[in-house]
């Protein structure tokens, strides 16, 4: 097995993994009304509610990765999908210039859009707090998932860091303790998604897209029983996304109670 290592200097900045601070003030607002109306949530409703904001996080990630690491989106009509689909390239070409970016940030937009339509929604139903909260852990999550893939490859590579980028941050310290005790993605594990062989089902990164513990297996066989298809993927990615579920939300109000 052959992990594709790139020679290029890193620097010694320590990059932190974070949202934006636009992305963030949504998230911290609409934690605070959810602490403020906590009474209106039973202790399993919570309970299940976060259960089912992580396996639909860690089903997203799956059809997210899968779909934009499928060569036909590096040619996409859609600007915004092709530069995605072309970035994932990169990223498999040189996966340590990762260790200069703040990973994070790629899912700051669908971040924040999910939390902004939330309180869209919010403003027009004041009731769905389950919603919201759904919201909420699915952002979390999400956060939690993009920063895990940055120390997954901050760890694979760890023997090539300068001493300055060896004295992390507690989130390094954080993430490489979750994933001693697997309970976010390995090093090891993700390695596999980026090893380069004569194996037709790993040459093009067809091997552990999830970026969360959960189903990974159910839906790489599922994927493969389709046959791979691209259009059952791009259906997928698009009509269930967080910011789609939210907006099919939002139409449902409008149209059902306001029109």
């Amino acid at each position: 097995m052959k992990v594709d290592c790139s020679d290029q200097i890193i620097d010694n900045k320590i990059v932190t993994q974070a949202l934006s601070v636009e992305s963030t003030s949504l998230i911290c607002a609409l934690g605070l009304i959810l602490m403020m109306r906590r009474r209106q949530f039973s202790k399993t409703s919570l309970i299940v509610l976060t259960i089912c904001g992580y396996v639909y996080m860690d089903y997203y990630f799956f059809i997210g990765h899968c779909f934009l690491d499928r060569l036909e989106n590096q040619e996409s009509r859609i600007g915004f999908i092709r530069d995605l689909a072309n970035e994932f390239k990169i990223h498999h070409d040189t996966p340590r210039n990762i260790l200069n970016e703040n990973h994070v940030a790629y899912t700051n937009l669908l971040v924040f859009f999910t939390i902004l339509l939330v309180f869209v929604y919010l403003s027009l139903n004041d009731n769905l707090l389950s919603f919201a909260f759904l919201s909420f852990i699915v952002s979390i999550v999400g956060v939690i998932g993009s920063a895990n893939h940055y120390y997954c490859h901050r760890i694979t590579h760890e023997q090539n860091l300068t001493q300055l980028q060896k004295n992390s941050s507690w989130q390094f310290l954080l993430f490489k303790s979750l994933q001693r005790f697997n309970i976010t993605p390995t090093s090891a594990h993700h390695s596999l998604h980026h090893r380069k062989t004569d194996d037709v089902l790993t040459i093009d990164h067809q091997l552990n897209w999830n970026l969360l513990n959960g189903f990974n297996k159910v839906y790489e066989h599922m994927y493969k029983l389709s046959g791979q298809s691209y259009e059952l993927l791009s259906i997928l990615f698009y009509f269930t996304n967080p910011v789609s579920i939210n907006s099919y939300i939002i139409m449902y109000q409008i149209f059902y109670y306001h029109i």
